[in-house]
């Protein structure tokens, strides 16, 4: 994250300039090492994650982000949920930056439906694969160690994609039929273990009937993948009213893009 770390890292921290000598400073890391989460399987799944992902940057002299990543793995330890990293914070090519922030967005969003309760080992390491993707991509030469970062995230964030409704409606038009007809094509092309869907709306309205209506729109879509030919019992419903928006969409009409229904691929 920041330039020294890559101008003769090993030199920095044999003490040839004595000023420097705290840029090469482990006590984060040390502590993590002796550090047990006790704050629920995410917890201990992600402060795991993370002292693995700290130590590899120390194994690397990469001392700013060894840093930065342990202190991450500290509060992991102690339930306070850090967040996946934001593009904001890191110096990437615009291209990378938009696809980045693009999965971001998906990862999460998933986390905020529950993934760190129903997923907990699955969502640490999708969340620490993020991390070092972003990490290794801002550096962007070690193209091995990129790709393996971003394909362990791939791998384990399930494929999101969506549908959405008009306002004030559960009832599928074209579009979204034809791309619940490629859902259900790529699931006999490849199927999945879970077709999770998840109901949203927009903020107008009550709570209750905001529930009511994503219900409606979520079993739409379910008894339309199953005309389609998906198996019923691959198929599990989660109903989230307006409690769940996709806020940070930019350039968009935020209250159309949350009349939606999430289907995520696991």
């Amino acid at each position: 994250m920041t330039d020294f770390k890559r101008t003769y890292p090993v030199l920095l921290c044999c003490g040839a300039v004595a000023g420097f000598l705290t840029g090469c400073d482990t006590t984060s890391y040390e502590e993590l090492e002796t550090t047990e989460a006790r704050a629920g399987a995410f917890s201990v799944a992600l402060t795991s994650e993370y002292r693995q992902f700290a130590k590899s940057e120390i194994d690397q002299y990469d001392w700013p982000d060894q840093r930065h990543i342990a202190r991450k793995g500290l509060q992991a330890a102690k339930g306070q949920q850090p967040l996946p990293e934001a593009t904001q914070g890191w110096r990437l090519q615009d291209d990378d930056k938009a696809v980045l922030a693009a999965h971001r967005k998906n990862l999460i969003h998933w986390l905020n439906t529950d993934a760190r309760q129903t997923s907990p080992i699955r969502s640490a390491r999708a969340q620490a694969r993020f991390d070092c993707w972003m990490e290794q991509q801002e550096e962007n030469w070690q193209i091995d160690h990129i790709k393996t970062c971003k394909d362990g995230f791939v791998e384990s964030l399930p494929d999101i994609s969506q549908v959405q409704f008009a306002f004030d409606s559960a009832v599928l038009n074209i579009k979204a039929l034809e791309a619940l007809r490629k859902v259900a094509l790529d699931w006999q092309n490849k199927p999945g273990e879970l077709l999770l869907l998840q109901g949203h709306t927009d903020k107008t309205g009550s709570e209750r009937y905001n529930y009511r209506l994503s219900r409606k729109r979520a079993f739409a879509v379910k008894n339309s993948l199953i005309a389609f030919g998906l198996p019923q019992d691959h198929i599990q419903v989660e109903i989230w009213g307006k409690t769940r928006p996709r806020l940070e969409r930019l350039n968009t009409n935020t209250a159309q893009t949350n009349r939606r229904v999430e289907i995520l691929k696991f």
